[in-house]
């Protein structure tokens, strides 16, 4: 069996994944030098998610001709500008909007967007419009940044998921990162020996370390051997999580996992990129009752942990990006739902947002591509934004070319394109 060395190794202990470590397997750098060590969390909405019904273009007449049943009633939207509102679900989010916090940024895609779920997202997660999905072993865009930024001191946490696969956003060349399956997994089990009751315990751990310990001329033998030592270390790391939080998360999955992600901040253990990945999105009939639940377990799970972090003394070093694949198509279909569409939204959340106001103008419905609301924001924008405003890095090296910065994130340079009040 030939395995390669981006490929991932099951290992017991509540569905941990540990990536291989190439080179050293104890590396760090804080990603801003002299200050803490800022974080970025990743959320992925699985499916392509209705933009339109998300940030509301409610002043334009054509949103509710071609929506007669979909279109969210005018009494219920969250109105935050004279011609954009909320999703009602998202109400948690508009006093965080309101307070400078939150943003949304408008009409993002990309110039061959073909509404394939399976190519979409590995092009959001590259950041490289490959002609079909991404070839295995490809590098995303923050694996890359992370061959580039964090080579000192990473750990086998550095980067983190909670996905029922590694996210092909954080396949690195020479970072270790940790995949869990769900955000109970370090609940179950906190140690590679299942049974601490057990009077070998102790035994077994020194003999499979010692046999671990052991360099290996076969590849997929170092493979396993790498893999094994990086399940321990993110094990023991993950000890030392900060201590539960005194504020109520809602009892989903996702909210479990953005609870797990302050207390890791709060541990201090190195950690600088998060993935978590939330499915359902994909909504082509039913949609309204499912995107309702979705974003509201979005709205409650993120301002729990938003208040999380503050009362925790984080909340600075803590950025969220949301984004999905693709829009939904302009019109509804006969379902009561959306068929695949181009352009969509994304979402950050931060201290250091320029919230407020929103990105990327309205979505232009008189204009369709061919049915789909049309691209007007590269999405490499965003990671370009983020690179080089929060991690305070050259993104240049990590993207291949140059990108607007779209300023939404304090003391950022570049042409801004925002929409005020």
């Amino acid at each position: 069996m030939q395995i390669t060395r981006r490929d991932f190794v099951r290992i017991g202990a509540g569905g941990i994944t540990v990536s291989l470590l190439c080179g050293d397997l104890l590396k760090a750098d804080p990603a801003v030098e002299g200050g803490p060590p800022r974080m970025l969390v990743v959320l992925q909405m699985t499916g392509g998610n209705d933009a339109l019904n998300t940030f509301i273009p409610y002043t334009d007449s054509i949103y509710r001709s071609v929506r007669p049943t979909l279109a969210i009633a005018d009494k219920d939207i969250l109105k935050v500008s004279d011609r954009i509102g909320f999703n009602p679900a998202l109400g948690p989010l508009v006093p965080l909007y309101q307070g400078g916090k939150f943003t949304f940024v408008n009409n993002c895609g990309f110039p061959s967007l073909d509404r394939s779920h399976f190519r979409c997202r590995d092009v959001w997660q590259t950041g490289i419009e490959l002609p079909g999905p991404a070839p295995r072993g490809t590098r995303g865009w923050l694996g890359r940044y992370a061959d580039l930024y964090l080579g000192e001191g990473a750990t086998a946490v550095t980067t983190f998921a909670v996905d029922g696969r590694a996210p092909v956003g954080l396949v690195s060349d020479s970072i270790a990162g940790t995949t869990i399956t769900g955000p109970d997994a370090f609940a179950t089990s906190t140690d590679l020996v299942v049974d601490p009751d057990d009077p070998d315990r102790d035994r077994y751990k020194s003999a499979l370390l010692e046999i671990y310990g052991q360099q290996r001329s076969s590849t997929t033998l170092e493979l396993v051997r790498t893999r094994g030592i990086a399940a321990f270390q993110a094990v023991d790391l993950f000890k030392r999580l900060g201590p539960q939080s005194l504020n109520a998360y809602p009892t989903t999955s996702l909210g479990k996992s953005l609870e797990l992600v302050a207390r890791i901040a709060a541990a201090g253990i190195g950690t600088a990129l998060i993935w978590i990945s939330l499915e359902g999105f994909d909504t082509h009939g039913l949609q309204p009752q499912t995107q309702t639940n979705l974003l509201g377990d979005i709205a409650g799970s993120l301002a729990a942990f938003q208040q999380d972090i503050t009362t925790r003394g984080l909340s600075r070093n803590l950025l969220v990006l949301g984004w999905s694949e693709f829009g939904r198509r302009i019109a509804e279909n006969g379902f009561r739902g959306t068929e695949h569409g181009k352009a969509g939204s994304v979402f950050l959340l931060g201290d250091n947002v320029k919230g407020g106001v929103y990105y990327g103008g309205q979505p232009d419905l008189s204009h369709p591509d061919d049915g789909d609301v049309p691209t007007q924001i590269d999405f490499r924008s965003v990671y370009w934004t983020i690179i080089q405003d929060w991690f305070q890095r050259d993104p240049l090296p990590v993207l291949s070319k140059p990108y607007e910065n779209l300023g939404f994130l304090q003391h950022a340079s570049g042409r801004v394109r925002l929409v005020r009040h």
